[in-house]
């Protein structure tokens, strides 16, 4: 939603609630950051932010806090209605967005449900992960951070986590491979257990309802959809990777139509041609970070390199760099992600389409 926009909710016993948006903030908390939106090892952000809304034209505030405890909250009750307040745009002031899409396209966005619903559907419920507290502790959630839009090493907003890191610790999974290879292996695989059954599960309901398979990417596809990672894989050499990594990828890729492989920055990339002999992987997803990892022409030649394996491949841009981007590369099976006012995005699509 935008600052002004309604939201007309109709409840299941027909009668009709308003929801209206007013203003927006974020902020800052706390952090150990000597520069924003520069991640550094160690690094820590607490923040939050707000909105003032109507409901039935009595005003409200919501305040969300991130990434603490609190972060996993209980959604907003109110006439009849369950809000969960998800995020806001302004939160992109003090991150980098560079794992996926994480941040709203307008002022605000919720999650609006009729409160006398049951929050799950389906009668049938499976645990995700083993989890014998019944309890989620944000001490687990990769070092604090990793809650929905946490800022990952106090910048990097992110939605996700290598399973096997996140329940270990990056550090820790680091010392399993030298002590306990064997039992790093069986933890591999009791995440994927049920990662096909999983994925089938809700790939099932989409198909049903003659709906796309998408991702997080936002790329839709009328098979199966994957985006495969390993972000742990910069922390290990390519041998213990092509040990511990590659046969899961290689299983894991194996049932799907689509497959886009994340390649978060440099530190994976001495695992590229590992990733690159599984033929099922069709494109990847180049994030090359930011400070001396931009601008995006020093990796031209590795964008080359993967054209000519044969692989589509997903870049970000910015906008001041499209021009000279278009002027040294082909625009085959290249796929541009560029952050843009919608003012200027009429100019950026027909620069594109001369292309």
């Amino acid at each position: 939603m935008d600052h002004g926009d309604t939201l007309r909710f109709t409840l299941a016993n027909a009668s009709t609630r308003t929801l209206v948006l007013e203003d927006t903030w974020a902020e800052v908390v706390l952090t150990n950051l000597k520069t924003p939106k520069n991640a550094v090892g160690g690094g820590g952000t607490l923040y939050r932010f707000g909105c003032r809304v109507k409901i039935d034209g009595q005003p409200m505030s919501m305040i969300r806090y991130v990434p603490v405890q609190e972060s996993f909250y209980q959604p907003y009750v109110v006439n009849g209605m369950r809000i969960w307040f998800d995020a806001v745009k302004e939160i992109g002031k003090f991150f980098n967005e560079t794992h996926g899409e994480c941040l709203p396209r307008k002022a605000a966005r919720f999650a609006v449900q009729d409160a006398s619903l049951p929050i799950c559907s389906e009668q049938k419920l499976r645990p995700w992960y083993p989890n014998k507290a019944n309890f989620i502790d944000v001490h687990e959630s990769y070092n604090g951070d990793d809650v929905w839009l946490g800022p990952y090493q106090g910048a990097d907003l992110h939605g996700g986590l290598d399973s096997a890191a996140g329940w270990r610790d990056p550090l820790q999974l680091c010392l399993d491979l030298k002590t306990d290879p064997a039992e790093v292996k069986r933890l591999v695989d009791l995440a994927m257990a049920h990662f096909q059954e999983v994925y089938d599960y809700f790939d099932g309901l989409l198909k049903a309802a003659a709906l796309p398979s998408v991702t997080w990417m936002a790329i839709p596809s009328f098979g199966k959809m994957h985006i495969p990672s390993c972000d742990f894989a910069a922390l290990i050499s390519p041998a213990m990777f092509e040990e511990f990594g590659l046969p899961v990828l290689r299983e894991e890729v194996k049932p799907m139509t689509h497959n886009v492989f994340h390649v978060d920055g440099r530190g994976v990339l001495k695992d590229l041609d590992l990733i690159l002999s599984v033929p099922e992987i069709q494109a990847i997803q180049w994030v090359q970070g930011m400070g001396h990892d931009l601008p995006i022409m020093q990796w031209v030649p590795l964008i080359r390199r993967l054209q000519a394996a044969g692989k589509s491949v997903m870049v970000d841009l910015q906008v001041s760099e499209l021009e000279d981007f278009i002027g040294a590369m082909r625009p085959e099976g290249l796929l541009l992600c560029l952050a843009a006012d919608e003012s200027l995005q009429p100019a950026i699509i027909k620069r594109v389409e001369k292309w």
